[in-house]
């Protein structure tokens, strides 16, 4: 590239300068997207919420394909206590028609 001249580096420094406030104005532009971190989280308790809701009635009426169907969708959900279940099996009533 070899040396430059005293004048040559002050044109450099002189566009420098005038360049400068464009590429600031640039930069200030642009932003990063963020995630809303508490409205995630929002989200997702209102969804396990209402996963819960529509796997118990579900469960209530006996509706056992799609409890499965949920387990399926939602497969992080399905981990239950087993002797929570086994109580609550005594506890159903089979109505006859």
């Amino acid at each position: 590239m070899g040396e430059l001249s005293t004048l040559q580096l002050i044109i450099i420094g002189i566009g420098a300068l005038i360049a400068l406030p464009v590429v600031f104005d640039f930069f200030k532009g642009v932003s990063l997207p963020s995630a809303p971190k508490s409205r995630a989280k929002t989200s997702t308790s209102i969804t396990v919420s209402q996963w819960e809701a529509l796997y118990s009635s579900c469960k209530d009426l006996c509706l056992t394909d799609a409890c499965d169907k949920l387990d399926e969708v939602f497969p992080l959900l399905v981990k239950r206590d087993k002797i929570c279940l086994e109580e609550q099996e005594d506890e159903i009533e089979i109505l006859d028609d």
